[in-house]
């Protein structure tokens, strides 16, 4: 797992390195985007490192395929996937076309 803070970008640019156990963390003041500082820790905590909680990485990986599928298979670019994650971390949902 990730110890240092980074980027949600750089997190989801990598989930495929990532535990599935584990999930994803971001700075609880900033609007979320590819450059918010973010981290990845264990599941089941609403905070990690004074960063709050916004989704599973089997989630994350989840809501990029589900993206894909839904738009005949075209590879997202890393914005894209970002947009993704953060739209079902909020909205329970899958990011619809």
């Amino acid at each position: 797992m990730g110890i240092k803070p980074q980027t949600l970008g750089a997190i989801v640019d990598a989930l495929e390195q990532q535990d599935d156990d584990a999930a994803i963390f971001v700075d609880p003041q900033v609007e979320l985007s590819a450059d918010t500082a973010a981290a990845v820790g264990p599941q089941g905590h609403a905070e990690f490192r004074g960063m709050r909680y916004l989704l599973e990485i089997w989630l994350a990986r989840e809501a990029i395929d589900v993206w894909r599928s839904w738009r005949g298979s075209r590879l997202p670019t890393l914005e894209e996937k970002v947009a993704a994650v953060v739209y079902y971390a909020l909205n329970d949902a899958y990011m619809p076309i």
